[in-house]
């Protein structure tokens, strides 16, 4: 529920993903989510600019550390820097 709030007020203004963890990124073009408003889990194509980008990370408090960094060592991976994964 939180999670999904979050999401709702992230897309008002900007492309927003509601993943689970880092497994969820599959490239740099290509990732699974919850569309706003919904409990499927779709694939979409080109999320993600090329080029410098700022990406925005936040989560439900009910949310294990352990998701979030991997979400953010798999974005660094992608692009070329290998991150630790907190546990």
């Amino acid at each position: 529920s939180n999670t999904g709030h979050l999401l709702e007020i992230a897309a008002q203004n900007v492309p927003a993903y509601h993943i689970c963890d880092g497994d969820e990124i599959i490239s740099l073009d290509v990732i699974r989510h919850q569309p706003e408003g919904s409990k499927t889990t779709v694939e979409s194509a080109e999320w993600l600019a090329d080029g410098p980008v700022t990406i925005g990370v936040t989560a439900g408090a009910s949310t294990p550390n352990r998701a979030i960094g991997e979400a953010i060592s798999r974005l660094a991976q992608l692009r070329g820097v290998d991150l630790p994964i907190a546990t």
